[in-house]
């Protein structure tokens, strides 16, 4: 989650700048100032760029982003910028002003009073001291039923478009082998071409396979997916 003023979180040391990067050192107040200025604006953001004091091993809990208050009109997370008052806070992105919470759990109920109201060091919270935090949202546990794979294993599918250049194709080719590769074991993955007829490729077995399926003149194909590569 950024949170990082104009510029990034960083300390430019290392000429990459945060999570959020701007074009611009200032934000413009209003789109009607962004237009008069004749200057382009943007935001360039790295979602998964490595952040200072986070260790890179998923298996390390982070704190749950249930924890952090969210407005009650855009959803967006409390942060420095934000007002506060003593029985809630204004959000710096649409100016709503929501409680803290006091039912319920999580950064919207039970613990939003002693998290926020009632902590005498609430400024030290990392959500509200630093630019950038890393929080966990969600963490999926899958069990697998080997004799029952079919919803119980997590299922990935890749489409092709094989009008693509051979060249932009054969990186395809390395990054759906590569996928394949790291989607682990238990994991249930297809690949389906399209081009004038459809492929679907069998990569689950010992001898991977595929069957295709035309399309008609008129648009549709001449018979369901499901009856060229049945699940069963």
């Amino acid at each position: 989650m950024g949170l990082g003023p104009a510029g990034g979180g960083d300390d430019g040391k290392d000429g990459g700048g945060g999570v959020l990067r701007l074009t611009t050192a200032k934000v413009p107040e209003n789109g009607a100032v962004k237009d008069s200025s004749g200057l382009p604006f943007g935001v360039t953001v790295q979602p998964f760029k490595p952040l200072k004091g986070y260790p890179l091993d998923p298996l390390t809990q982070l704190e749950a982003a249930d924890a952090i208050a969210r407005c009650g009109e855009c959803f967006g997370y409390v942060n420095g910028y934000c007002g506060f008052e003593r029985d809630g806070w204004i959000c710096i992105l649409c100016g709503n002003f929501s409680y803290w919470a006091s039912g319920g759990g999580g950064g919207q109920g039970g613990q939003g009073k002693a998290r926020y109201r009632r902590n005498p060091r609430r400024n030290e919270l990392p959500e509200l001291s630093q630019p950038e935090i890393e929080v966990e949202v969600a963490r999926e546990i899958v069990t697998v039923d080997p004799r029952n794979p079919l919803g119980t294993a997590p299922v990935y599918v890749a489409l092709i478009d094989l009008a693509a250049p051979e060249d932009t194709l054969e990186l395809v080719r390395s990054a759906v082998l590569a996928a394949i590769e790291a989607v682990g074991p238990d994991a249930l993955f297809g690949i389906v071409t399209f081009s004038t007829r459809v492929g679907l490729y069998d990569v689950q077995g010992a001898v991977p396979s595929v069957r295709h399926v035309a399309v008609s003149q008129h648009g549709p194909l001449i018979m369901p997916l499901e009856d060229a590569l049945p699940q069963e």
